[in-house]
């Protein structure tokens, strides 16, 4: 089971509208969503925290019940709800939430984010490079690997620690990817194999 819950954050750039919402999260979010210097960082963060709390209420989960802990590598996971996963992000004016039975990563940017420079070769493998290559250096192919690596640092924990060179988008886990609104791609990675 994978469940996906996105939203724009655009309604909560009003004042009043994010001051009643922000009352909804838990107090200890509230203060992390306030160390944010931007307003803009500040709605997507509240946005993706409101996707998590409907998420966990629509699977029978009190929100104000709910414990939150943080793994070696700094993944959130619930505390007491063990068998139920979720992964959070954001990019823009787009908050994303996914849940699952099993270790799950999500990632969302816009198709237009990276410039498609040389450098951004660093983030490629050779076989991931040459798909590039063959798709004339789109800047959209580029983000939809970028998304998935990013799901899959996500999922496993390991955040960006590990070298995305050396993450392989093209074998070794499962990936689905969507187009959200005709300018966000989305990838969520879930199920490793041979890892």
């Amino acid at each position: 089971m994978v469940k996906l819950y996105y939203a724009k954050i655009t309604n909560l750039y009003d004042e009043k509208c994010f001051e009643e919402k922000i009352k909804q999260v838990k107090e200890k979010r509230q203060v992390r969503i306030f160390e944010y210097c931007q307003k803009k960082d500040r709605c997507r963060s509240l946005a993706a925290s409101l996707l998590l709390k409907m998420a966990l209420e629509r699977e029978g989960i009190c929100y104000d019940e709910v414990c939150f802990a943080q793994k070696t590598g700094g993944k959130p996971y619930l505390l007491l709800q063990s068998g139920l996963f979720f992964s959070l992000a954001h990019a823009q004016e787009m908050a994303v939430c996914v849940i699952a039975d099993q270790e799950v990563g999500v990632d969302v940017e816009r198709k237009d984010r990276l410039t498609g420079k040389k450098e951004e070769q660093k983030l490629l493998t050779p076989e991931e490079w040459k798909l590039w290559k063959k798709e004339e250096y789109r800047t959209e192919t580029l983000i939809s690997i970028w998304t998935k690596k990013e799901s899959y640092v996500k999922m496993t924990g390991r955040g960006l620690t590990e070298k995305l060179m050396t993450i392989d988008t093209l074998s070794n886990a499962f990936y689905q990817q969507m187009l959200l609104d005709d300018m966000y791609i989305l990838s969520v990675c879930t199920a490793l194999v041979d890892e």
